[in-house]
């Protein structure tokens, strides 16, 4: 599988940003709520490790209260609501759609997105920073080809969250452009994706497909059907 990289200029300029925010609370202990979009995904986890880990070689005293609901809309919602109850002073949020969630129920509490793609089009604003995600969609798509030589791509997504909408639609776009056929698959229910008929697929960011048992799943039917695949995230398998 073509994949890629967390980038350790992504985790520093992440790390500044929520330090800038908890700054003022250091001195007697911040509490940080973190919201991830799914319980075993390699790729945030990976960021909220370097985070941890970055937080503590730099002393920094904060207690983190760790949500990890199921990857829906509604859990996250439910999720930022008990990190709100729970007094959190700032909230960390792993992507897109857990960011989105965190701006609709905790408008007042300072929040630091991190691997957040297309944060402006997908409509985050207000009391946020982070670090954006900017797939290079030419680029896994370019070797992709070369590896597959596929007329026919699959783009598996979830319509639910909206940064895996705009990431099927952009390499649609590209692909379509480059005289493929392309069809974009709901991911909604993993056990229906059917990749038969497909040269290569492409995995965007839709939590659901990048755990770890998701990605075992499309793996394991693609080196069936001899599909090669490519994902929009990094640490996938």
């Amino acid at each position: 599988m073509i994949r890629g990289t967390v980038s350790s200029r992504t985790c520093l300029s992440f790390l500044l940003g929520l330090l800038f925010i908890i700054a003022p609370a250091l001195s007697r202990g911040a509490t940080v709520g973190v919201l991830m979009p799914g319980r075993d995904i390699p790729y945030y986890q990976a960021l909220h490790k370097a985070m941890v880990s970055e937080l503590g070689e730099l002393g920094v005293d904060a207690d983190i209260l760790f949500q990890r609901p199921e990857p829906a809309w509604m859990a996250w919602k439910n999720a930022t609501r008990k990190l709100v109850v729970l007094e959190s002073e700032v909230i960390v949020a792993y992507g897109t759609s857990t960011a989105l969630a965190v701006s609709s129920e905790a408008e007042a509490i300072p929040m630091v997105y991190c691997a957040a793609y297309d944060p402006k089009g997908c409509g985050l604003g207000g009391n946020v920073t982070g670090v954006a995600f900017d797939p290079d969609f030419a680029g896994l798509l370019a070797n992709l080809k070369k590896i597959s030589h596929f007329t026919r791509l699959a783009i598996l997504f979830s319509h639910e969250e909206r940064d895996s909408s705009r990431q099927m639609k952009a390499a649609t776009g590209l692909a379509g452009a480059a005289g493929a056929t392309v069809t974009a698959i709901e991911t909604h229910d993993l056990d229906k994706i059917n990749l038969s008929g497909y040269d290569a697929a492409l995995l965007t960011s839709a939590a659901n497909i990048n755990t770890r048992e998701g990605i075992k799943m499309i793996v394991a039917q693609a080196r069936t059907q001899k599909v090669a695949t490519a994902a929009v995230l990094g640490l996938t398998c």
